[in-house]
């Protein structure tokens, strides 16, 4: 069980703040659903914004749009498909991310405005293809552009980082041949 700190809002526009215990994330959304509050912030019990450079751990961008555009394409709702997302990343950091998106989703932003709040897990370039196919009603179209574009882009820096290996190797070595003639062989002829 997973202990969450919540503030909601009723349909009176009544401010709530409750704790409540799950085991799945997906349990969460259906309490406060059942409840009839509209969650503000959720916050998880110990340390629930830990730093990914910390924890070891980032958040994949690229799996879960890919997941999302699988989901949606198999006919579930955006927020159906992150609370399925949520539940299958178990206790990892992403399914805290997951869980916060879904919370923004359920308050009823819409998809790109939940990444937008999270903005430092996602980039821009996705954030913005998100709204641009929110607009268009075109979602799953936007995702598979935004793969293919981030595909390209992973391919690229990966041939710039490979072509210029040698000539940063052949720099360095021509460095340290010019440091020890410099340091050592021209003193030498200098007596």
């Amino acid at each position: 069980m997973r202990q969450f700190q919540i503030r909601a809002i009723d349909n009176a526009g009544s401010l709530h703040e409750l704790s409540l215990a799950v085991a799945r994330p997906t349990q969460l959304s259906e309490e406060l659903a059942r409840r009839g509050l509209r969650p503000l912030t959720i916050k998880g019990g110990g340390v629930w914004r830990i730093s990914r450079f910390l924890s070891g751990e980032s958040f994949d961008v690229q799996l879960f749009v890919h997941e999302l555009t699988s989901l949606l394409k198999a006919g579930l709702s955006v927020p159906e498909a992150v609370d399925l997302l949520a539940e299958k990343a178990g206790s990892t950091p992403q399914a805290q991310v997951l869980i916060r998106l879904s919370g923004y989703l359920h308050q009823g932003d819409r998809l790109s405005r939940a990444l937008e709040r999270e903005s430092p897990l996602f980039p821009p370039r996705l954030i913005a293809m998100t709204q641009a196919s929110e607009s268009a009603a075109g979602l799953n179209a936007g995702f598979e552009r935004y793969l293919r574009y981030d595909n390209a882009a992973r391919q690229m820096r990966r041939k710039v980082t490979s072509a210029l290996i040698y000539p940063a190797l052949l720099l360095s070595v021509a460095a340290a041949v010019t440091l020890f003639l410099v340091t050592f062989v021209v003193p030498r002829f200098a007596q």
